[in-house]
């Protein structure tokens, strides 16, 4: 996915917990949840009510910082609804395995968004093990784009160093 630096962003709940829990630590990545912060703010991350709650159920520094965001959080439309329902119909079984998912592609899908997500890859930029099953190919299945975090947050602008 080659975002063009001017997109929204839907972020998943594996944006922000696997972020956070595995690659950019809270505390020595500070500019990296700045950023993230302020494009919540601004509205060029959307965060959805379902990865609100997910987040949230983690109760840690991640669940912390979206909390403090809770004026911000995206409530769906009854179009978003309405496509989430087709999404999760669709999908069943075990691609879509949340209740996020498919109201993640539904916004990004609504808003011409991209959904930002740590599934499907490894950080190595591999294929994850059961790649064809996860968030990023039923994204691309239906024309939704998608990206990782570290693309994401090039596109936001961020600058380490």
């Amino acid at each position: 996915m080659n975002s063009k630096g001017d997109d929204a962003f839907v972020f998943d709940s594996s944006a922000f917990i696997n972020a956070a829990r595995h690659h950019y630590y809270l505390d020595t990545m500070r500019a990296v949840w700045d950023l993230v912060e302020t494009a919540i703010d601004d509205g060029r991350v959307v965060v959805i009510r379902a990865v609100y709650r997910e987040v949230l159920e983690q109760d840690d520094d991640i669940s912390k910082l979206v909390a403090r965001h809770v004026d911000a959080i995206a409530e769906p439309t009854e179009q978003v609804q309405r496509r989430a329902g087709e999404f999760e119909r669709f999908f069943s079984g075990s691609k879509l395995r949340d209740e996020a998912d498919p109201r993640v592609m539904a916004e990004a899908e609504a808003r011409e968004a991209v959904v930002v997500t740590y599934e499907g890859i490894t950080f190595a930029g591999e294929p994850a093990r059961g790649a064809d099953k996860k968030l990023p190919a039923i994204c691309k299945s239906v024309e939704i784009d998608f990206c990782t975090l570290a693309q994401a947050l090039r596109d936001l602008g961020l600058k380490l160093g």
